[in-house]
């Protein structure tokens, strides 16, 4: 059985950077490898986490609607790519209010003890910024994707961050290119280095 490749995209605009910079790390993976499943979060119907903490009583969140599918997904994946452009030194909305839904898989790790809820799986952040960023502005994306990864038991394995795409587009940038295939390339084999040593 292949390892299974989760890839979530949660930028608003498909075909602009952070998308072709995906893409340019995934054609580095060599997909064949793997079972991969992708969401484009622009096209899903999540509803935003009300802080109810009713999961934090039943371990299920109180909402049914196409989180279920990237919750299920992510618990049997063996690596998850978050990719998303850099709004307000942060993630996007997009992506925010999807990981906000992970609360339920916090609760039921840290508050109802349950630790079988997924399996051990590895990380990688991609993030798109259109201005030159100052010290330390990146941290935003990072501090909250740190949080995702450890709610779903992922090792951060890798953050690429991808600033001035305004002045220089990611297509314009050729060797971010090879930069972004070389880096697909290594998370892929830390994933299947890691199945391999499950073996």
């Amino acid at each position: 059985m292949k390892p299974r490749l989760v890839v979530i995209f949660g930028g608003p605009r498909p075909g602009k950077n952070t998308d072709q910079a995906l893409d340019l790390l995934l054609s580095g993976m060599a997909l064949d490898q793997f079972e991969l499943m992708r969401f484009d979060l622009r096209k899903m119907k999540i509803h935003p986490c009300t802080g109810c903490y009713q999961c934090a009583e039943t371990g299920c969140c109180v909402f049914r609607d196409d989180m279920d599918r990237v919750l299920k997904s992510v618990d049997e994946a063996d690596g998850v790519i978050l990719a998303t452009p850099f709004y307000f030194n942060s993630v996007s909305a997009l992506t925010k209010t999807m990981i906000d839904r992970f609360q339920v898989k916090w609760t039921r790790k840290f508050m109802l003890k349950d630790q079988a809820i997924s399996k051990a799986k590895k990380g990688l952040l991609l993030v798109t910024a259109g201005a030159v960023q100052k010290k330390n502005e990146s941290d935003g994306a990072r501090l909250v994707a740190e949080l995702f990864f450890k709610s779903i038991r992922a090792s951060f394995e890798n953050f690429i961050f991808i600033e001035g795409t305004d002045e220089k587009p990611v297509a314009e940038h050729q060797e971010r290119h090879g930069n972004l295939k070389t880096a697909g390339a290594e998370f892929a084999n830390v994933i299947l280095e890691s199945v391999q040593n499950e073996v």
